[in-house]
């Protein structure tokens, strides 16, 4: 049999909240969902801060554009850029249009005991970081949480060494290497 190597986000472990990006991905579904199907009398408010928000996602932001002219796959590489603060706080504003957005059930993160699994058929676990960040922009203090703090969670809940890293979206800079 083939034995696999499975990156894992420890986050995922210990809660339900999205990933930066499926959190970005999901509010531009929901913001453009609002647009279209409005919200009462508030909808004109609503819609154009909503309008406004996925504007901010193109890469020249600018007035009047329309919900459906950001795609998703440009919407994340823009917000790849940004610094975490301002992804953070774009996803803080949207979050206050919508209701509470959880990890959508196509997520495919595995359980604990669904890792355990892999690991009695032989195959690998290693860590993907806690939450999935672009390591380059993280702080020193940042980077040993997200690293070293990935890893013994992982080896904590799974009973086994982790001894393999796959640095989320490939960045590096020389202090995560």
């Amino acid at each position: 049999a083939i034995q696999a190597s499975f990156f894992v986000t420890s986050r995922t472990l210990e809660d339900t909240t999205p990933l930066w990006h499926d959190s970005v991905s999901s509010l531009m579904e929901h913001l453009s969902s609002a647009i279209r199907r409005g919200f009462g009398a508030a909808s004109s408010t609503v819609g154009e801060r909503a309008a406004a928000l996925l504007a901010e996602l193109a890469e020249k932001p600018y007035a009047g554009l329309g919900a459906r002219s950001v795609g998703i796959e440009s919407a994340l590489e823009n917000t790849k850029r940004w610094q975490p603060a301002q992804r953070n706080d774009w996803i803080q504003r949207a979050s206050a249009l919508l209701p509470r957005i959880t990890r959508e059930p196509w997520d495919g993160f595995m359980t604990v005991g669904q890792l355990k699994e892999l690991l009695q058929d032989g195959h690998e676990i290693g860590s993907h970081s806690h939450t999935h960040p672009l390591l380059p922009q993280c702080t020193d203090e940042e980077l040993v949480g997200e690293i070293e703090g990935s890893k013994r969670r992982l080896e904590s809940a799974l009973g086994v060494a982790i001894t393999t890293f796959c640095y989320p979206n490939g960045s590096t800079d020389h202090r995560s290497v």
